[in-house]
């Protein structure tokens, strides 16, 4: 027999709701109890307040409940999960660096604060480098792991790689190396909020969103060195104090002197002096009232080193400043002069361009021209033939015809002109002793009159051709 449990009450605190997530094509079903009371954001974002969407993920598998996170990958969110919900009962997670990377991030994205914390304060404790910390610094918004690299690196004697300067950024690495330079790290504690002023205020308006301030133990246990400055300045404070009222007892160095050298470097406050004093004392060691005059010689002595770098420092800073101008003039005086070059040069370009255009315009009309007169000289070429052609017809007719009406008057008993008679023998080729005999000494009279009618022999057609043959 089941029991109806429809009448009985749900536990206020230890009556949990599941929630359905698709992350990266996995569905995952876990309560959604951590989720909402981790994040306000998250819980806002995806709807996890909403009524219906709650009765849709009661109601059994319907699509309508499931929750999609996009931009995640499923190994990322497992992580995650192992943070939410651990499997096994223990006070102490062990996870691995990547792991921990990814719990940041996540948390990071969807505003879960404690969990955030958790995750930067396990990280801290991991070997992380000082690039790694500028640059997950300035990824998640974590300040102090921003100021602790970008400090370290200042503070290292080796110089910046090229690799470290990419991985952190080529402007980055550009004021950490002024910040080298400059000594900057000796002269005010508090440089690098001054020189990162930029990062630092979106770090801090990233890091206003979450509910509580993220308190981070530095890989170099840079709270713990806070603290124990700040009981050594203590004890420099009542070491001088001591000494002050020591030397107006034994009258080894009085107020005036004192106030006389603090008047000249009246640009050292009494941070410097207590810096100077944490650098004189070895670690772990206390000062007593007798080494006072000692460390106040010391103490004068590293203050006018000071005042001389600074000088220094001063003087360098002035030469790289008018240095800065010079090249920034001749640059932009370079820049000017490129500027101008390259619109000369465009110019040219564009007057090259059309000039080319051009030929090869005239080009295409020079071989249109030639094209039409090949062909007008082929024509020509063709009539001139045919006109060659009919000419020796005419002349072969003409000689003929000459020769016919020759040899007709010779038939007929006329006697031929002189000159009609050469002429007509020099168109046969007969000329001299030709093999055409003819006599011309009157005509004979009697029976013999017609033997002695002169004998014409015409030459034979093969005769003929060879001596027109021989003629051209």
């Amino acid at each position: 027999m089941v029991e109806n449990i429809s009448h009985q009450p749900k536990h206020e605190s230890y009556y949990w709701d599941s929630v359905v997530f698709s992350v990266d094509n996995v569905l995952f079903k876990v309560p959604k109890y951590h989720f909402v009371e981790g994040s306000e954001w998250f819980s806002t974002t995806y709807g996890l307040n909403d009524v219906a969407r709650t009765l849709a993920m009661d109601a059994g598998s319907s699509s309508n409940g499931i929750i999609t996170l996009p931009q995640v990958s499923s190994s990322d969110f497992c992580s995650f999960l192992e943070v939410l919900y651990p499997r096994t009962i223990q006070t102490t997670l062990t996870l691995c660096k990547a792991k921990w990377l990814s719990i940041l991030k996540l948390s990071n994205q969807w505003r879960f604060a404690q969990i955030r914390t958790f995750a930067i304060n396990q990280l801290s404790l991991c070997s992380l480098s000082a690039p790694e910390r500028i640059c997950l610094g300035k990824q998640y918004h974590v300040s102090p792991w921003f100021l602790g690299g970008c400090d370290e690196l200042v503070r290292n004697e080796e110089t910046i790689s090229m690799e470290t300067a990419q991985e952190i950024g080529t402007d980055c690495a550009v004021q950490l190396f002024i910040c080298r330079e400059r000594r900057l790290y000796a002269a005010d504690p508090n440089y690098l909020q001054k020189v990162f002023a930029k990062e630092l205020a979106a770090i801090s308006d990233w890091e206003k969103e979450f509910s509580s301030p993220v308190s981070v133990v530095d890989r170099d246990g840079s709270k713990r060195q806070d603290e124990e400055h700040t009981r050594s300045s203590v004890e420099v404070e009542r070491m001088l104090t001591q000494e002050d009222s020591r030397a107006d007892d034994s009258g080894q160095w009085t107020d005036s002197t004192l106030h006389s050298d603090t008047d000249s470097q009246g640009d050292v406050s009494m941070s410097d002096a207590e810096a100077k004093a944490d650098a004189c004392l070895k670690p772990g060691q206390k000062l007593s009232p007798n080494d006072g005059s000692e460390l106040a010689e010391r103490y004068r002595q590293e203050r006018d080193q000071l005042a001389a770098e600074a000088e220094e420092l001063k003087a360098q800073e002035e030469a790289h400043h008018q240095e800065r101008e010079r090249l920034t003039e001749e640059i932009e005086t370079l820049q000017a002069k490129v500027q101008d070059t390259l619109q000369q040069l465009v110019k040219e370009h564009l007057a090259h361009s059309q000039t080319i255009s051009d030929h090869k315009l005239r080009l295409q009309r020079s071989e249109e021209a030639a094209s039409k007169y090949r062909v007008e000289r082929d024509k020509f070429a063709m009539r001139i033939a045919d006109m060659k052609q009919q000419l020796e017809e005419m002349q072969k007719h003409r000689r003929y015809s000459e020769m016919g009406a020759f040899f007709q008057s010779i038939s007929s008993g006329d006697r031929p002109r002189a000159g009609r008679r050469e002429r007509v023998m020099s168109s046969v080729g007969v000329a001299g002793s030709s093999p055409l005999r003819m006599s011309w000494h009157g005509a004979p009279t009697g029976a013999n009159s017609v033997a002695s009618v002169p004998e014409v022999k015409f030459p034979s057609p093969v005769d003929a051709a060879r001596v027109e043959k021989t003629r051209r």
